[in-house]
């Protein structure tokens, strides 16, 4: 009689623990999500240029070329030092090829050509004068300048912009939950899901080449700088 006691106590501690989890379980049902992204757009300027100078000859010895667009090239790197108006000088490439034409389908070697080529950084202000002092030192070509804003005032930008993203995600969850007379109860997930420039340096080209311009062109070439966009992208997961 003893042993029937034990067990239908501890049946009837089994029984009674039941409705706790299927309690748990209803609480875990009822809870719920909502998820809104977030967009926002910072304007920044452009205060880096970005210019490509090149020196370009042409000859019938290859050696003879190659000397000449080495002297032009060391005149024009030592006076875009000595002005101290750039930030980076970097030589892109040097390079001699042969020049071929073929007459009556016969390959016949005309002459060389070698060509010479750096990328400068500036500031915006220095640009202008950039392209007219290496115009005046040797360069016979110029691409750009490509515009840009500059590394720290884009990373800041870019934190400015998820913090908007996130702002817009939140009033995005808050104003659907206020139309269905709802409330949020706290944020579980925040993904930032891109953020930084989508838009590449766009070139203003200065559109020179051999052919000097004329005495009546402005003291210094202009450069005018725009706007760099920084945009961000915020997912936001709030329960209620």
């Amino acid at each position: 009689m003893k042993i029937n006691k034990i067990n239908i106590l501890v049946s009837s501690a089994i029984f009674s623990g039941l409705p706790l989890f299927a309690h748990a379980a209803d609480s875990n049902l009822k809870e719920r999500n909502i998820i809104a992204t977030g967009h926002a757009q910072v304007f920044i300027p452009e205060t880096v240029a970005t210019t490509q100078l090149a020196i370009n000859e042409n000859g019938k010895n290859a050696d003879d070329i190659q000397k000449n667009v080495r002297v032009k090239a060391d005149k024009l790197v030592k006076a875009l030092k000595f002005s101290q108006l750039t930030t980076s000088i970097e030589t892109m490439y040097f390079s001699v090829n042969p020049q071929w034409s073929y007459p009556n389908n016969v390959a016949k070697l005309d002459g060389y050509s070698a060509s010479y080529s750096l990328q400068v950084k500036s500031s915006l202000t220095d640009a202008g004068k950039i392209i007219d002092l290496a115009m005046d030192n040797g360069a016979t070509s110029v691409n750009g300048p490509s515009l840009s804003a500059s590394d720290k005032e884009r990373s800041s930008a870019e934190l400015e912009a998820i913090k908007l993203a996130t702002l817009d995600a939140k009033k995005q969850a808050e104003a659907s939950l206020s139309a269905l007379g709802l409330h949020s109860t706290t944020v579980k997930q925040i993904t930032v899901v891109n953020a930084g420039s989508h838009n590449q340096p766009q070139p203003r080209y200065a559109a020179m080449s051999m052919a000097k311009l004329d005495n009546q062109s402005a003291a210094t070439t202009p450069i005018e700088g725009g706007k760099e966009a920084i945009s961000a992208e915020v997912s936001l997961t709030t329960g209620y």
